[in-house]
Order: C-alpha cells, then sequence, then structure tokens
C-alpha cells in the first residue's frame, strides 16, 4: 500500500455533503504504525481480520448495511471482506482494484505491449520509487497535468511514509478471490446473496487497465464504468465528479431495495 486513511480525506467531505458517515482505516503497516520486530511484509489474512474487527468496532450492530469502498490494493482487501461476510453489506465499490485474480494479468499484458511502461510500475511499486521520482509517480499514478508537481511531491511524501511495509504479495496469491470465492461458472459463488457491486477504473489508469476492470466486473456479473483520471482517483482534480458519481450509485441502490 501507499496509502493511509488520508487518502480518502477529499471524497470523504463529498460524501459526508451528501449525508453519508465514513470512515478510512489507516491499515496495519502503513501511517507510521507499529509492526513487529523484524517483520517486513502484512499478510492479506490480517489486513482483512484487521478490517472486520474495524467495522464491528464502529458500526452499531442496528445500523443499516454499510457500503464497501476500496481503491487499488485496499480494493483487494474489501473484497476478501465481503467474501467473509456477503451478506453484511449494503453494497461494495471497487475504484482502480486489483481484479479478483491480482494484477498479474496486466503486468503480462505490459511486459510484451509496453515493457517501459512495465519496467516503471515495478520500479514504482518493488523498488518504491513513487516515493522518490517525480517522473515516476507522475506516469504511473497520475494525469499528465493534474494535479500540479508540487501537490504530487507532497503526496510522494506520504506514499514513502506509507510504504514501508508492504503486502506480503507471494503469499498473498493463494489468497485472492479468484482462488477462494469462484464458482463453476468462473465468476464469485455468493453473487446470488452478495451485494449489488460497482467496478470502477479510469480512462488512463496506467496501474489497472482496462481488461483487467472489465475481468473484476465480470466475476462479479456487473458493467464496468470509466471516469476521468488517472489511478489516484481520489488524489486529482476530477475528484469531486467521481467522488459523486460513486455517491449517486450508492443511492441508487438504496432506492432500487
Amino acid at each position: 500500500s501507499f496509502h493511509s486513511g488520508w487518502c480518502w480525506s477529499a471524497w470523504m467531505k463529498h460524501f459526508s455533503e451528501r449525508g453519508f458517515t465514513s470512515y478510512a482505516p489507516s491499515l496495519r503497516g502503513t501511517s507510521g504504525s507499529p509492526q513487529r520486530e523484524g517483520v517486513k511484509a502484512v499478510q492479506l489474512s490480517e489486513h482483512t481480520a484487521d478490517l472486520l474487527a474495524f467495522i464491528d468496532a464502529v458500526i452499531p450492530p442496528d445500523s443499516p448495511p454499510p457500503v464497501l469502498v476500496g481503491h487499488s490494493f485496499g480494493g483487494m482487501y474489501a473484497q476478501k471482506v465481503l467474501e467473509a461476510r456477503p451478506n453484511s453489506f449494503h453494497s461494495l465499490v471497487l475504484l482502480c482494484s486489483v481484479g479478483p485474480a491480482g494484477a498479474s494479468g496486466t503486468v503480462s499484458r505490459y511486459i510484451f505491449s509496453k515493457p517501459l511502461l512495465a519496467w516503471d510500475i515495478v520500479q514504482a511499486f518493488v523498488l518504491k520509487k513513487a516515493g522518490k521520482d517525480l517522473g515516476i509517480c507522475r506516469k504511473v499514478f497520475f494525469s499528465e497535468d493534474n494535479p500540479s508537481d508540487e501537490q504530487v511531491q507532497e503526496y510522494m511524501e506520504l506514499f514513502a511514509r506509507d510504504s514501508v511495509v508492504g503486502l506480503d504479495v507471494g503469499k498473498a496469491i493463494k489468497e485472492f478471490p479468484s482462488k477462494t470465492c469462484r464458482g463453476p461458472d468462473g465468476r464469485a459463488n455468493w453473487l446470488g446473496v452478495g451485494p449489488p457491486v460497482l467496478v470502477v477504473g479510469t480512462r488512463d489508469d496506467k496501474v489497472v487497465d482496462a481488461p483487467a476492470v472489465k475481468e473484476t466486473a465480470d466475476f462479479y456479473g456487473c458493467d464496468a464504468k470509466f471516469l476521468p483520471g488517472a489511478h489516484e482517483i481520489m488524489l486529482e482534480d476530477t475528484g469531486k465528479q467521481n467522488a459523486e458519481f460513486v455517491a449517486d450509485w450508492i443511492e441508487s441502490v438504496g432506492r432500487s431495495k
């Protein structure tokens, strides 16, 4: 992860104006959170358990079912939470999310079609240059013209802080939803009892490409939607209109239930 809860600040303001109460927990390993000595990675199962515990702690039992919203790898964690409790949520919103089979499909496509971009993505994530190199950070995560370089550099400082401890991807691969909740038709095996799902990509996302977004939508039996911007959909100048799109969808689900 390259974000803690701070990345949702602007969207939480928009949601509040629409009457939603929202929470943005900072995951284990981010925001300077303590980690056991010698531990260099967090397990997918730990993030899932932490989020379930957080939900139990802050959402009163008699409250309406909450909406799960996840971005990038946070979308993977949201999918695992939903897998654990498919009947407990109003809906799931996945924004530029790692898909149920992980990111291997996008990486494979880029290696052959866009090898230089594939190398930039490796540098951004594996070598953690998203917190050190302005050119790589902008190319991989942001649009060409927004936000400003000064704003991106401020984000980079936070990226560097929040990526000291990362996800154990090697072990997580065995726990991805495509391995644990795939039915015989290749879709999520709880589609009949789970909540509605909104799968959103952006038109200039270099990390989660359009085929990956569509693969996720197919897994959850819905249509993929594409909005303006790049991977960091919450941090660009288009953030408000994109947040409004999500809020409109959540309200439409409430009316249809």
